[in-house]
């Protein structure tokens, strides 16, 4: 193998059939042929195994197995680090925002949100495509009752170019209307989730679990059972279920 230079193109053939069955709601199987992927890139030291990572990183993200989706995102960073691409190393480290949040680790979200305002917006650039998941941030600082800083965020580091990704304008979108709920103004918070759930039905879970969350909880506070029951509704009927073995 190592003599006809197959290892790359296996490698490749593997990560985009794992993004296909990902897409057709195949994740167990997608992450399998991304985990095989991941060690032929590793074992054989292939220029692509960082965004490999990053990749599965995001399958396990789908999966709402954030543990590990936090460690291959560590991963990634590091193999960034090493192939000297700050950049990516930096988007690999936002990228673990949303999860740590989640997970209760907010401390160590707190200090990755931190360094990027202080130190790495500076180096990558305002407006840098993946310095745009700091929006995940806010979610923490809502939590914590600091809405100054998730305003500082919103206004300062989530203003979108014209003809940004769907996913980008949701997640931007999505935490708008977390400061809004926060803020007590669930009717803005409702239109603005909701349209912005509306609009990427066909993406992946991960971009449209921030939307639908926003979308409930501003339902919950308007009384507005019914609304809640129709969204969840709409994303059934759009989102493909993973089908895992029994």
């Amino acid at each position: 193998a190592d003599e006809r230079g197959i290892w790359p193109v296996l490698a490749l053939a593997l990560d985009t059939k794992a993004m296909v069955l990902s897409r057709r709601g195949q994740r167990f199987e997608a992450e399998i042929l991304n985990r095989a992927a991941l060690r032929i890139a590793v074992d054989h030291d292939l220029p692509g195994a960082d965004f490999i990572a990053t990749t599965l990183a995001t399958l396990l993200e789908e999966n709402d197995e954030a543990e590990a989706a936090v460690e291959l995102y560590e991963q990634s960073e590091d193999i960034f680090r090493r192939n000297g691409n700050r950049r990516q190393m930096v988007g690999a480290r936002l990228n673990r925002l949303g999860m740590l949040v989640e997970l209760g680790r907010w401390d160590e979200a707190d200090a990755i949100t931190t360094e990027y305002l202080e130190v790495e917006a500076a180096e990558v650039g305002v407006g840098w495509e993946l310095g745009f998941t700091v929006a995940n941030a806010v979610w923490l600082y809502t939590r914590r009752g600091d809405l100054d800083s998730a305003r500082r965020i919103a206004n300062g580091y989530l203003v979108l170019p014209d003809g940004a990704r769907s996913d980008l304008q949701s997640l931007i979108a999505s935490a708008r209307a977390a400061i809004m709920n926060a803020e007590g103004d669930h009717v803005q918070a409702l239109a603005t989730a909701e349209t912005s759930l509306r609009e990427i039905l066909q993406s992946l879970l991960v971009d449209l679990r921030s939307a639908l969350i926003e979308a409930v909880d501003a339902a919950f506070a308007l009384g507005r059972d019914h609304k809640v029951v129709e969204l969840i509704a709409l994303v059934r009927e759009h989102v493909n279920v993973s089908r895992n073995p029994s």
